[in-house]
């Protein structure tokens, strides 16, 4: 037995109350452990979840956008479009815009007149 004097109040401790009181501090710090361990690894687990699904859409995006791109259509389109190739047999014309006025370009305006001679 333990006597523990403290002022004028003697307290007793029983080893067996010393011991299961240690036995419950081990087992807490041992389990708390754990569980925040588990804690993290579950945390840790959902985290890398949400970052698989975003790069299985992003995978998902580039497989359509491959099928896409592996269409005769679209290579036409972009031979056409980007490129200014023609089919075989057809005549590509080339629409050019007009310059804006203020462009710095001088250009001479020329003042015709058209008379009808009987």
């Amino acid at each position: 037995m333990v006597t523990i004097t403290k002022g004028k109040r003697k307290y007793r401790l029983k080893i067996g109350t010393i011991l299961l009181l240690g036995l419950i501090l081990w087992v807490g710090y041992a389990f708390g452990g754990g569980f925040l361990r588990n804690y993290r690894l579950s945390q840790e687990v959902k985290r890398l979840t949400n970052e698989i699904k975003a790069v299985q859409m992003r995978n998902d995006s580039l497989q359509a956008e491959i099928v896409r791109l592996c269409q005769p259509d679209y290579i036409e389109r972009i031979a056409r479009e980007e490129l200014g190739l023609v089919k075989p047999g057809e005549t590509l014309y080339i629409l050019s815009q007009p310059l804006p006025e203020d462009a710095g370009i001088q250009v001479e305006k020329r003042n015709t007149t058209t008379t009808i001679l009987d």
